[in-house]
């Protein structure tokens, strides 16, 4: 069995006999002029793993990874682009929490969780004393991680020094795995897909019963929650939910007994519904759903250990009216229903989803801190607040690579609503089309004091007030976002904002019917706003996108009630190079935009490739493998690290991503989407340059 995909480095492991195997890393061979002196800084760069986290073999055997993290002299790691959560075993918790208390001066911002409670256990740090320590972690369906050596404090005797990672691969049969098939003819009994559960109710049933960690496969069809083997007609109950259960991942997609390959997973091929249409008679436009599920998922008390993935939940009727409140699965998150619920939530999409209160798509009520990943949430409604998602007391979700769209709210926010001590972090997300009497895309108020909001694209939404975002007596940090063609009626046509900071945002192309684009006492540094505002750095110009999103007519120029929004490619024009999505390369433009290198001259710049300028782009793209390229001549495209000189480090970045074919790397010299021979003669060529 070998990992798959583009892996920096695969590992083997010889039958289902061996338990544990060691993969070592070298992260950075540090090689100095002369003895740094005592406390300097050096910069280690950066080194990336990926592929470490599963794959199968022919039996469907999946690959799990605990790790082992070690230093032999005094060094800065944090975790970063971790798709999931990482736990520690049950049996480490105490030595964790001991450490956290006693040790100091080393590893920093790493959070820990303990993996039986699903609590958080302090950040640690660790010793920096000069006999090697290891830090034992175990990842928990994890496919991608990526390390981060942020400086080396000096005081050695020797000159050279190496910071090591070493992956410890188990391979852990889970205890059970349970297959279910709407069409199976077999057993029945979720032992192999031809003997599959034909209702997803009764594997959840069987796992939450039995020994854990347990996995349910679900091939392509429809399942309803009122269903079961002792109802296969279903039971009309809209109370019955699919609750998710803590060390069980549910996964949908799968082909099926009834295709070549039954373990094929294509999510958007195969897809697999969880339905609250109970009647089976919906219509467009939420009709006839008056008997539908109230939530169709629950997470409620749940951790991030209760997975749900590569699903489309569709039609759940939250309609109880319950008067001011909520905080109840019977009038918010038709779709998905959380209190005191934190699971993970990936590659799945809410549509046509409704609420009476809040969240049609999605409510997560009371300390319920959900992960949300390669989400969508479209055509969902809610009367009072948020269409998409609602949070709500004390619930702060991470959301990333979500797309909000099409959503409504009669008296709310369309897409994504944030109210009463909730801090979301939200990244590398869209928000589009969406409609709601304030906050079209999103709104966050009343007493948050860390929300982030970086990476996000808020185009099209419609609002009374403030077409794409409201910040309301909240502290919200909004960095590298775009605001284009977002509507307000009465004011704000793209923001509203008390307390927030924007920095390195292009606003441009909105309009307010009545008032300004932008009301409030906004901060605003580092942006490109249409028409000015006040604040270091900020500049008033055309972003030059590659494709400007617009607002289509309808044949109706005087009527803007029809008027549609046809989205674009907010891709900066760069002569240098703009990345092509769709093309998946790169291309040379006739412009260049005056939003390349005009970003915060102390905002993290490295991930951009090379030609980078050394300074962040502004908007969506800024800080990522995707930002446009810059006319710039400085640095040089084999200095990886961005540390100001080519040598052993980068000849190491380059080592451990040789033969991978992933796209966007930044030692994919030649750009060719293949990390080969012609990329290290380009890297020969610039050997020990130095800036």
């Amino acid at each position: 069995m070998s990992g798959t995909g583009n892996c920096r480095f695969v590992w083997d492991i010889a039958g289902r006999t061996m338990k544990r195997t060691i993969v070592s890393a070298i992260l950075a061979v540090l090689i100095f002029a002369s003895s740094p002196a005592t406390g300097e800084t050096m910069n280690l760069g950066t080194a990336r793993f990926t592929g470490l986290a599963y794959s199968y073999d022919e039996e469907g055997v999946e690959l799990w990874f605990g790790g082992r993290m070690s230093r032999t002299v005094s060094w800065f790691l944090s975790l970063e682009d971790v798709e999931g959560i990482v736990y520690i075993s049950t049996e480490t918790s105490a030595y964790f929490e001991t450490m956290a208390s006693t040790l100091s001066n080393g590893i920093n911002n790493v959070v820990l969780f303990d993996q039986k409670e699903g609590t958080e256990c302090d950040t640690f740090t660790k010793n920096s004393g000069a006999s090697s320590e290891y830090c034992d972690f175990c990842g928990y369906d994890i496919t991608a991680m990526s390390l981060t050596v942020h400086s080396l404090t000096a005081n050695y005797s020797s000159w050279t020094y190496d910071v090591t990672l070493t992956i410890w691969g188990e391979i852990l049969v889970p205890a059970a795995t349970y297959y279910v098939d709407a069409d199976a003819n077999g057993l029945n009994d979720g032992s192999s897909w031809a003997d599959a559960y034909n209702f997803l109710q009764d594997a959840l049933a069987d796992a939450n019963s039995s020994s854990k960690p347990a996995e349910i496969r679900v091939a392509q069809g429809v399942y309803s929650p009122d269903s079961n083997s002792a109802a296969p007609e279903g039971t009309g109950d809209r109370e019955a939910t699919f609750q998710l259960v803590n060390s069980v991942i549910i996964k949908g997609g799968y082909a099926g007994p009834d295709e070549p390959d039954p373990y094929f997973r294509d999510v958007e091929l195969y897809k697999t519904v969880l339905s609250g249409d109970l009647g089976g008679d919906d219509g467009l436009a939420f009709q006839n759903n008056g008997e539908n599920s109230y939530s169709v998922v629950t997470g409620s008390s749940t951790d991030g250990r209760a997975v749900l993935d590569g699903f489309t939940i569709i039609g759940g009727n939250a309609d109880v009216d319950e008067g001011d409140t909520e905080g109840s699965a019977f009038s918010s998150g038709g779709g998905m229903f959380s209190i005191f619920g934190s699971p993970m939530v990936r590659n799945c999409t809410f549509e046509w989803n409704q609420a009476k209160w809040a969240g049609g798509g999605m409510c997560n009520y009371n300390n319920s801190h959900p992960t949300v990943i390669n989400c969508t949430f479209r055509c969902c409604e809610a009367d009072q607040s948020s269409g998409g998602m609602r949070n709500h007391t004390s619930s702060s979700p991470t959301v990333t690579n979500c797309t909000f769209t099409e959503n409504s709210s009669f008296r709310g926010t369309g897409g994504m609503s944030n109210a009463y001590s909730c801090d979301p972090t939200v990244t590398h997300c869209i928000f589009s089309q969406n409609t709601g009497r304030h906050g079209g895309g999103m709104t966050i108020a009343n007493g948050n004091v860390g929300a982030l909001i970086a990476n996000c694209i808020f185009s099209g939404n419609r609002a009374n007030i403030s077409g794409a975002l409201m910040i309301l007596n909240s502290e919200v940090t909004v960095t590298n976002c775009i605001f284009i063609g977002n509507i307000a009626v009465e004011g704000s046509g793209a923001i509203q904002s008390h307390y927030g900071e924007f920095i390195n945002c292009i606003v441009y192309g909105n309009r307010a019917e009545y008032g300004w684009v932008i009301e409030g006492d906004a901060e605003i540094s580092y942006s490109n706003i249409e028409g000015g505002w006040p604040g270091e750095g900020n500049i008033d110009a055309d972003p030059c996108f590659a494709d400007p999103g617009f607002w289509h007519h309808n044949r109706t120029p005087d009527d803007l009630s029809d008027d549609f929004w046809v989205d674009g490619d907010y891709h900066l024009k760069s002569e240098a190079g703009r990345w092509a999505r769709r093309a998946r390369r790169w291309i040379k433009d006739d412009v260049t935009s005056s939003c390349i290198d005009a970003g915060d001259p102390n905002a993290e710049w490295t991930a951009e490739l090379w030609p980078h300028g050394k300074r962040i782009n502004i908007g969506a793209y800024g800080g990522t493998s995707e930002a446009s390229m810059s006319p710039s001549i400085g640095g040089n495209a084999a200095d990886f690290d961005c540390d100001g000189v080519v040598n052993v480090k980068d000849l190491s970045m380059l080592a451990s991503v040789w033969g991978s074919d992933e796209l966007l790397l930044k030692e994919d010299i030649t750009r060719n989407g293949l990390i080969s021979f012609p990329d290290f003669a380009k890297f020969a060529e610039h050997w020990l340059w130095e800036q």
